[in-house]
């Protein structure tokens, strides 16, 4: 899944092994056909620096959270933040995100299934 996302432009901006991952991206996902990913930032200094108006700037972590009771499963949790520069694009995502909230809660449903599955399965 992280190979994926890394060639869908995704970059890494931050790491902690075996407890969290951070990945942004900078985008116009509202557009259905075309070139929707900018020349993605291939750094976390130029996602950090980008800010040009018509593109949202996303970022997606997933977070381990591992409990050291035998009685409280361990938690994967995903959370997404979106900055926007301008009005007119916030206006466009919103318009987009009314839209594809339903299937997006869906995705990440799916994606942390496939985690724990995986998980599960290397023990």
């Amino acid at each position: 899944m992280l190979d994926r996302a890394l060639r869908a432009g995704f970059v890494i901006l931050g790491e902690e092994p075996d407890r969290e991952i951070v990945l942004g991206m900078v985008a116009q996902p509202w557009r259905v056909l075309g070139a929707r990913v900018t020349a993605a930032p291939a750094t976390v200094e130029t996602f950090a620096q980008f800010r040009k108006p018509g593109y949202a700037k996303m970022a997606t972590n997933f977070l381990l959270d591992v409990h050291s009771s035998s009685h409280e499963p361990n938690r994967l949790r995903t959370e997404t933040r979106v900055w926007l520069p301008d009005v007119a694009t916030i206006v466009r995502f919103g318009a987009y995100w009314t839209l594809i909230r339903p299937g997006s809660g869906l995705i990440r449903r799916e994606w942390l299934e496939r985690i724990k599955v995986r998980a599960e399965q290397n023990g």
